[in-house]
């Protein structure tokens, strides 16, 4: 009898433990599409409040951005060229405790591109968010290639 209150329970903490790991996930997706819906709307506010202070952006051929108000220069200087039109596919999610790792790519149209018909570019990249205890999840780190 005891073995199979074990039993039960294991199963029980089990499937409260897939339930949880798929409410993250669907907060990370979220996540990503307030990212891409606040850069398409050029929305500093917006884009600020899903990074953490202590983050840092990494792009090729440019300096990191450390702190979420050298993020916020950069980014305001980037919204100033217009409305870009983004596409993302997630490639995967991983979470581990309070760490999850999204890798996916963006399509990125400037608004030069999208005024001028021509292509844009591909983006692939790593975004790491954590979870914090009373806001959720917050972007922390980005890498792009």
């Amino acid at each position: 009898m005891l073995r199979l209150l074990l039993i039960v329970t294991l199963l029980m903490s089990c499937t409260s433990i897939e339930k949880n790991r798929q409410q993250d996930q669907q907060s990370i997706v979220q996540l990503i599409e307030r990212l891409v819906k606040s850069e398409e709307s050029t929305d500093l506010p917006a884009y600020l409040a899903l990074w953490r202070e202590d983050s840092i952006q990494v792009f090729p051929d440019t300096e990191d951005l450390v702190g979420k108000s050298a993020i916020s220069a950069s980014i305001a200087e980037m919204f100033l060229l217009g409305q870009p039109s983004i596409k993302t596919e997630i490639e995967e999610i991983i979470i581990e405790g309070n760490i999850s790792i999204i890798r996916l790519t963006a399509f990125v149209k400037t608004a030069a591109d999208q005024k001028n018909n021509t292509q844009g570019f591909k983006l692939r990249g790593i975004l790491i968010a954590k979870r914090e205890h009373h806001n959720g999840w917050k972007l922390w780190r980005e890498m792009a290639f």
